[in-house]
């Protein structure tokens, strides 16, 4: 499965996962429907957005309702831009699990991604710029609003003929985005053809360590320490971003011990090895500069906390008011069920 699009792969549950694998992948697809529709009934919205995809898919069967039954209550209940990036996501999974089979749904999953990405769902906006290949050599006419200034030449991404993909991928990044942040980072590191960007890829390496990733933060406190990086002092930069990476990993607070990354912290500090920290800069190893780092280092976490806390609360308060309306969708279902019936 192509976890990268999702936003939380944890989204998916157990027991839609354990559907999925047992009966879904292995050609039972009949069951797989059946027993998503029973996770649908208790509120599992993915479970309801993958129905419509396997309906499209498997033609040779004759399904309750058509897809368009599924995609009305979904974006009915979760708005078009979340509602889009689920269907979108499904559409994908049905279609990447059948081969050539899944075209049609593929086709679909690109439209609901390009659709979530014009509502202005940031994950939606990630999908979109994996998706859009297809759309490669078609006009594209970025969006009159917001302004967003692609800087990105297109030696750095080749096959993005038309600069769709460059465009998503850094609204996406800009807008504070990890996981756009982050490939945009580690493509101005490795372009296609010519020389890296280390500026940029400083730039968008530092978006994607305030807004979560644990695995960039410490990726910018070693570029600061080697000397790569350079828009603010190389202590500076390597305690600031190696303590984010420690609160990330540990829910704020500095630990005394990092074993996976092999950094130890005592009493705030942390050692990596003293000559590699000095490297001809006593003034590494200074108490006020450490501090400094702690400090700022809170300020950072605290920051991204506050606004991923909130993200959360309003993603929750969405699900719960759709999971609310479960009994509405059921009764529509039976109702246009029985009509079926009747023809």
């Amino acid at each position: 499965m192509a976890s990268s699009r999702y936003d939380d792969q944890s989204v998916l549950t157990p027991e839609f996962l354990q559907t999925y694998k047992e009966f879904y992948f292995i050609g039972k697809r009949r069951e797989a429907y059946d027993r998503w529709l029973q996770q649908a009934w208790r509120g599992d919205l993915y479970a309801m957005a993958t129905l419509p995809a396997v309906t499209i898919t498997h033609t040779d069967q004759t399904w309750p309702v058509p897809p368009e039954f599924w995609e009305h209550w979904v974006l009915d209940l979760l708005g078009e831009a979340e509602g889009s990036y689920v269907l979108g996501l499904q559409y994908a999974l049905i279609a990447e699990a059948v081969g050539a089979e899944g075209l049609p749904a593929k086709k679909k999953a690109e439209d609901f991604f390009l659709r979530s990405a014009l509502a202005g769902h940031l994950p939606g906006m990630y999908a979109t710029f994996m998706t859009s290949e297809a759309r490669a050599k078609m006009p594209f006419t970025p969006p009159p609003t917001p302004h967003v200034e692609v800087t990105m030449p297109i030696r750095f991404m080749q096959r993005d003929v038309n600069g769709e993909r460059r465009y998503w991928l850094t609204r996406a990044a800009d807008a504070g985005y990890w996981k756009a942040a982050n490939f945009l980072a580690a493509t101005y590191a490795t372009p296609d053809s010519g020389v890296p960007d280390n500026t940029h890829d400083e730039h968008y390496s530092k978006i994607a360590a305030e807004h979560g990733s644990r695995r960039d933060a410490l990726y910018v406190a070693y570029y600061y320490l080697e000397e790569k990086f350079h828009k603010m002092n190389k202590c500076k930069g390597f305690y600031d971003y190696v303590f984010l990476a420690d609160r990330i990993h540990n829910d704020g607070i500095l630990t005394e011990q990092d074993k996976d990354t092999e950094i130890l912290t005592m009493k705030g500090k942390i050692i990596v090895s003293k000559d590699q920290i000095v490297s001809g800069n006593e003034s590494c190893l200074k108490d006020e500069v450490i501090a400094t780092g702690v400090e700022e280092s809170k300020r950072l976490y605290d920051a991204w906390k506050t606004r991923d806390d909130e993200a959360e609360r309003q993603k929750k308060e969405l699900y719960d008011k759709a999971k609310a309306r479960i009994p509405e969708v059921k009764a529509a279902y039976e109702k246009a069920v029985q009509a079926d019936k009747k023809k």
